[in-house]
C-alpha cells in the first residue's frame, strides 16, 4: 500500500516552496521571454532540484513554486501530455486516499511525469466518487491500454 512509506515527503518541503506567496512584492504577471530563458539556464545548472535557489537567482520576485510550475507546465519534455493509463488512475486513487484532496503539488510529486494540475483535473473530472457514472464510463473509454 502506498500510504505507509511512499507518500511521505520531507517535512515542510512544499510549505518552503510557497515562500513569498503572500508577499505583495511577489511578481504575479506573465513570465517574460527573458525570464523564461534565464529560468531554463538556472534549471539546467541546478538540475531542477533547488527551486528556492532558482527563484532567488532569477531575481524577478518569483516564488519557488511559480518557477517550478512554469518549468513543469511549459518546458519539461518529460511531462506526459497524453491519455491517462489504468495504472496511473489506480495510483492517483491510492494517493488521494493517502494524502487527501488538498495538496496537489505534493500528490503530483508521487506521480512520475504528471503535474499537480493534471492530477487535480483527472481526479475532479474523471475519478471523484461523486461524479455521475456516465461520465466515468466515457472517461474510461479514453484510457490508454
Amino acid at each position: 500500500m502506498l500510504c505507509a512509506s511512499s507518500c511521505t515527503s520531507p517535512a515542510g518541503v512544499f510549505d518552503e516552496l510557497q515562500l513569498g506567496c503572500a508577499d505583495p512584492r511577489t511578481n504575479r504577471g506573465e513570465f517574460t521571454l527573458e525570464e523564461d530563458k534565464t529560468l531554463l539556464r538556472l534549471v539546467k545548472r541546478e538540475e531542477a532540484q533547488d527551486w528556492i535557489g532558482i527563484a532567488s537567482s532569477l531575481a524577478t520576485d518569483r516564488t519557488p513554486i511559480q518557477c517550478f510550475q512554469r518549468y513543469q507546465r511549459s518546458f519539461n519534455v518529460d511531462m506526459y501530455k497524453k491519455a491517462w493509463s489504468r495504472e496511473e488512475d489506480a495510483r492517483l486513487l491510492s494517493l488521494v486516499r493517502c494524502l487527501g484532496e488538498h495538496n496537489w503539488l505534493e500528490l503530483a510529486s508521487h506521480m512520475p511525469r504528471r503535474t499537480d494540475g493534471q492530477c487535480y483535473h483527472r481526479w475532479k473530472k474523471s475519478l471523484h466518487p461523486d461524479l455521475d457514472g456516465q461520465l466515468k464510463v466515457r472517461q474510461s473509454a479514453l484510457l490508454a491500454p
